[in-house]
């Protein structure tokens, strides 16, 4: 057990391409699938969300649009922007941390009407 090491802090560096990481999982992975995805759904939300995530602190600073923006494209379900929608959903969960808790209500009444969907590879993210 003395062994046992636990880092529990978030490593900000370089990624593996060599770019300077964000310190936001959710812009990181909002950047990928805008080279991934450029289906209409997504890149109107990736216009519209942009503004708000660019670093952590502006993410956390403007969560509440965020979240909505998030819940208004799931309740869309346009199946073209709903895995990086997911995805991003999940970032957003790591980098809010504790802060997510009063969203999480919002979220899971959007995501709890997908597991009917029957795409498995859609929602498996």
């Amino acid at each position: 057990m003395s062994q046992l090491k636990i880092k529990i802090t978030r490593q900000v560096g370089l990624k593996e391409n060599g770019t300077v990481a964000t310190g936001s999982f959710f812009n990181d992975a909002l950047e990928e699938w805008k080279e991934l995805n450029l289906s209409a759904p997504f890149v109107k939300f990736g216009l519209q969300v942009r503004n708000h995530c660019q670093t952590l602190p502006q993410l956390l600073y403007h969560k509440e649009q965020v979240v909505d923006l998030l819940v208004k494209n799931l309740d869309d379900g346009n199946v073209l922007a709903l895995e990086p929608i997911l995805d991003l959903t999940t970032q957003l969960a790591k980098d809010l941390d504790d802060e997510l808790f009063p969203y999480l209500h919002k979220l899971l009444t959007s995501i709890l009407p997908l597991v009917e969907f029957r795409d498995v590879k859609v929602i498996e993210v």
